[in-house]
């Protein structure tokens, strides 16, 4: 990030990004960056020196907080031309509390660095009183309400797989591509994969001879074999995991059969590849299998078909079998985490567990149903 008067980097953003974002994704630090650009804009803008204010432990007043907080709404996109008018775009809430975070993390680490340093109690008081301005107002931006995504039921899942099957005379892709995209969507089905980790499988993270085929998923930042425009990151732990001799054998026929059909597929490491130059398969065109299976059957497959989906489908479906086994909530909630690449304590199953609340909320509601449906025959 540079200055606008000095068209030099930023020493003190420079130093945050190495100590807390080179272990972070390139999507993320770009997003951290890019907020603390936003920052800056601002202080610009309204004639603050950020370095002299953070140096001196002044900080920002609570209207220059509130001002700050409405330029974290702006968007980047072109305003909207309404009748002649230009109109400012701004962001949704998630991502204008997201800013403001960033900014408040910035600025705490900034300050801790001053603090410590301070024998003046009195200042350093003053200096808590202002970052308390600061992250109040940012923990009260009201984010956005998520969507909650249900997952696919029995029917539209059985009805996928067949569509999707190389040999099915419904299946809308090309001859070339229908085994690379039925593995990808397999991936999704049966071990519930972020959209990004199909992705980024190399050759040696695929074993599928042998009695106990498998993968590796394995986290790849700053990976030097990554030439793609908008890599595909891997933002979960690295994990090994079995996989269906369906999905082993349809991998090494796309492997042996159609992917050595692609030029250059010998220089490139990744699996999967586009089919118009072997260049390794980007995000759009895995967007691509999804989109084309919503247009195509409308009325069998829902309209918000696509990777994440079927990853709460996968959730849904682990929690049904996992209560047939009769597994304790703890227990489940480790091999949940584990599969999915979470941490072990992380409670982010919770927000896949809507689908599987709906069908048990139904269940025990129609249980309660009896008296009035014996009431109904007497009648």
């Amino acid at each position: 990030m540079c200055a606008r008067s000095t068209d030099l980097p930023d020493a003190w953003v420079l130093r945050y990004a190495l100590a807390r974002l080179r272990q972070k994704s390139i999507n993320l630090a770009n997003r951290v960056v890019d907020s603390l650009c936003l920052f800056y804009e601002w202080a610009e803008n309204e004639g603050i020196d950020v370095a002299q204010r953070l140096g001196s432990g002044d900080l920002f007043s609570p209207i220059e907080v509130e001002n700050l907080s409405e330029f974290m709404r702006t968007s980047k996109k072109a305003p909207l031309d309404i009748k002649g008018l230009k109109v400012k775009r701004v962001v949704v809430g998630n991502t204008h509390k997201d800013r403001m975070k960033r900014v408040v993390a910035f600025v705490e680490w900034r300050m801790s660095h001053l603090t410590l340093a301070m024998t003046d109690q009195s200042r350093v008081y003053m200096v808590n009183a202002r970052l308390a301005v600061l992250k109040n107002v940012a923990a009260n931006i009201r984010g956005s309400k998520q969507k909650q995504r249900n997952a696919l039921t029995d029917e539209e899942l059985e009805f996928l797989m067949q569509v999707i099957r190389p040999d099915d005379p419904r299946n809308p892709f090309a001859p070339h591509t229908r085994h690379r995209n039925f593995c990808i969507v397999l991936f999704f089905v049966e071990l519930g994969m972020r959209e990004a980790e199909p992705l980024v499988l190399k050759s040696e993270h695929v074993n599928v001879a042998g009695r106990y085929p498998g993968i590796s998923i394995v986290p790849n930042p700053n990976d030097p074999e990554e030439h793609r425009t908008d890599p595909p990151l891997v933002k979960t732990a690295g994990r090994d995991l079995p996989i269906s001799p369906l999905l082993a054998f349809f991998m090494d026929e796309y492997i042996m059969k159609w992917r050595t059909r692609q030029p250059g597929h010998k220089r490139n490491p990744y699996i999967f590849l586009e089919t118009n130059g072997g260049a390794a398969m980007s995000l759009d065109a895995q967007y691509d299998i999804f989109r084309i299976l919503r247009a195509r059957f409308p009325g069998d497959l829902p309209a918000d078909l696509s990777s994440h989906k079927l990853r709460h489908t996968w959730n849904s479906r682990f929690r049904r079998l996992a209560a047939e086994y009769g597994w304790p909530e703890p227990f489940r909630r480790i091999i949940n985490n584990y599969i999915m690449g979470w941490n072990k304590t992380s409670e982010q199953d919770a927000r896949y567990a809507h689908s599987e609340i709906v069908r048990e909320a139904a269940k025990i509601l129609r249980a309660l149903h009896a008296p009035t449906d014996a009431m109904k025959a007497g009648a």
